[in-house]
């Protein structure tokens, strides 16, 4: 028997994701959108081993759930929230300002896995706390910073989401 193409895997899993959304909202669920986050991430969905089960698929800001907010010192805090058996990359992560300036995160080691595509790769379960230094900000007390996140994830032994792009508005303290 010949093994499906990377690239019609990606279109079965593709339809299938959106099928799964479709149904998501035929069924009436509210998708609650992110606070103080706009979607800019590529559709589809890459896969890992096989879609074992489509109900287990979720748009991606519903499974990685982004808060960001601003600590009294000025530190920004960036905290996603997911699912068990979902992760993150640790390389796919990164932060801007809004003109494009880079800007360092302080992340945690995470946790190395085997992966089928990038190989032995940090990953965070679980959920992940990242800060941006306030020395790294060019931003006055009590204005507004835009900063442009970007990140990968997958579920783990079924699919892997495409790279995403968020942009927050975070208010820093007076």
């Amino acid at each position: 028997m010949r093994r499906p193409t990377s690239f019609a895997l990606l279109l079965k899993h593709s339809f299938i994701s959106c099928c799964a959304l479709a149904a998501t909202l035929a069924q009436g669920a509210d998708l609650p959108p992110l606070a103080s986050t706009a979607q800019s991430g590529t559709p589809g969905l890459s896969t890992n081993s096989g879609l074992n089960n489509t109900s287990d698929v979720i748009p991606a800001d519903i499974a990685f759930k982004l808060n960001a907010f601003a600590e009294s010192n000025g530190d920004i805090t960036l905290a996603w929230e997911f699912p068990p058996r979902y992760y993150l990359y640790r390389k796919s992560l990164t932060a801007q300002q809004a003109d494009g300036t880079p800007l360092a995160l302080e992340l945690p080691e995470g946790e190395t896995i085997s992966d089928e595509f990038f190989g032995e790769s940090a990953v965070y379960f679980d959920g992940l706390v990242a800060r941006i230094a306030a020395s790294a900000l060019n931003a006055l007390a009590g204005s507004s910073v835009e900063l442009q996140l970007a990140y990968q994830g997958c579920v783990r032994e079924t699919i892997c989401y495409p790279a995403q792009t968020r942009t927050v508005t975070v208010q820093m303290p007076d």
